[in-house]
């Protein structure tokens, strides 16, 4: 469920509808957990070459679907 809110923060700052399978990947990001891997020391404090994150899927999605999975899961 998180990955269909995390797709609505997504969309709002880049404008590209995704799957929310590839949500789940921008979570790491959008929920601070590339921030609490390298507060636990299991990550560099300082990633020299940043991160890259390939955002792929979409294709097939429209804003009808997503709103419908949101509904199905009773996301507002």
């Amino acid at each position: 469920m998180a990955s269909l809110l995390l797709r609505d923060c997504f969309a709002d700052d880049h404008r590209v509808l995704v799957e929310p399978a590839c949500a789940a990947a921008i979570s790491a990001i959008y929920c601070g957990l590339i921030q609490r891997l390298q507060n636990e020391g299991r990550l560099p404090a300082h990633l020299n070459t940043g991160i890259l994150l390939i955002v792929c899927g979409g294709i097939s999605i429209t804003a009808d679907m997503l709103n419908a999975w949101k509904t199905q899961f009773g996301i507002s």
